[in-house]
């Protein structure tokens, strides 16, 4: 049964990214192994944002963005470590459990394709459900012919909400 590599890299301009690139279908549930290789992920790369006035990371300005399986780890993440201020989710499922569990939630961005045939789009409305219910502000976005994975208009959109959102509340600026 193989499981979601989660790898961290640095590029020579000294930027970092994490990247989750499932070799399966999306998984719901994550198990012990997925949540040690995302907490090695998170240890190798700063979760912080740069602060560009003192040229330093500040730990209250984290936020995560999750494609697919990747926004299920960010709120699993989000659920246990509280340097994390906001999440962005790009049709990604509610891990099996959150919902029990209740844990506080960062504002979260939702946005999914209303034709996802991996991840359907009634898992984003289970999100924007518990959210609502925790009182968590919170964005749901719907695209009407999109799948799992947006293009054309759609993406644009998304890109353009996705930067509004953390700017809101990360502060990209």
């Amino acid at each position: 049964d193989a499981q979601p590599s989660i790898t961290a890299d640095t590029s020579e301009a000294g930027e970092s990214a994490a990247n989750t690139s499932p070799r399966t279908q999306v998984h719901a549930v994550l198990d012990a192994a997925q949540l040690e290789d995302l907490i090695a992920a998170l240890e190798a790369v700063p979760l912080f944002a740069l602060d560009t006035e003192t040229d330093s990371l500040d730990a209250h300005r984290a936020g995560l963005v999750g494609v697919s399986l990747g926004a299920a780890l960010a709120f699993d993440t989000a659920a246990s470590d509280a340097r994390v201020r906001a999440i962005v989710d790009y049709f990604g499922p509610l891990p099996d459990g959150l919902a029990a569990r209740r844990p506080r939630l960062p504002p979260t961005l939702v946005l999914h394709g209303a034709r996802d045939p991996v991840v359907p789009v009634s898992q984003a409305h289970a999100i924007a459900r518990l959210l609502a219910e925790q009182g968590t502000p919170h964005e749901l976005q719907v695209y009407p012919d999109q799948g799992h994975g947006l293009t054309g208009a759609a993406q644009l959109d998304a890109a353009a909400r996705t930067a509004r959102f953390l700017d809101r509340h990360v502060g990209l600026r």
